[in-house]
């Protein structure tokens, strides 16, 4: 579909295991090809129209999860775990298992096994064990993140930036969801 599957960010890859780590979309679409009616030319021109399939709870009509960080094993081709990535906290208020989102941002891996990943509807920053996708760590954002985390060291000690605009990819699909804004956000590890 449109905005399925991997997406611009790409991946991150460990070198040492050949295991690429990568966010993705599951949302189907609905498009249609309509041939523009003009006399003043014979050669035909057509419009295409697409919109996210979402039902009127503005959720994807698929079963979910709609969004997911996968481990592929480069050695294998096999994935190693996947697991949902992001979530509707009114889905999660109710029981429902995590689902996972829409996604923009990305996933950066470091030697630390860890994983840095931001970009889901919940404008949420996570952090995930490399070796099983168990959550360690998630902080709201004031928008979300709209490219993969940065890392970086100085004088020993690693640090964690965040762009967070909102994006306007997933404005255009969640116009009530995702506000517009630009920060960067920065953590550090201790």
């Amino acid at each position: 579909n449109f905005n399925g599957g991997a997406e611009w960010m790409g991946a991150s890859v460990n070198h040492l295991n050949g295991i690429m780590y990568v966010t993705s979309n599951n949302i189907p679409w609905e498009t249609s090809v309509v041939q523009i009616d003009d006399k003043t030319s014979k050669i035909p021109s057509y419009s295409s129209n697409f919109r996210r399939a979402l039902d009127d709870k503005g959720f994807p009509i698929t079963k979910p999860p709609w969004g997911t960080i996968s481990a592929i094993d480069l050695n294998t081709g096999k994935i190693k775990w996947q697991i949902p990535f992001g979530e509707y906290d009114e889905l999660s208020k109710k029981g429902v298992e995590i689902t996972g989102t829409e996604n923009f941002g990305g996933v950066t891996g470091s030697e630390g096994n860890v994983l840095f990943a931001t970009g889901t509807l919940d404008k949420k920053f996570y952090v995930f064990d490399s070796n099983n996708g168990a959550l360690l760590y998630s902080k709201l954002l004031p928008f979300i993140g709209s490219a993969p985390p940065t890392t970086y060291s100085i004088k020993g000690k690693q640090y964690v930036i965040v762009h967070a605009t909102g994006g306007k990819t997933l404005k255009t699909g969640y116009p009530d969801l995702v506000d517009i804004g630009n920060k960067i956000v920065s953590f550090s590890l201790n």
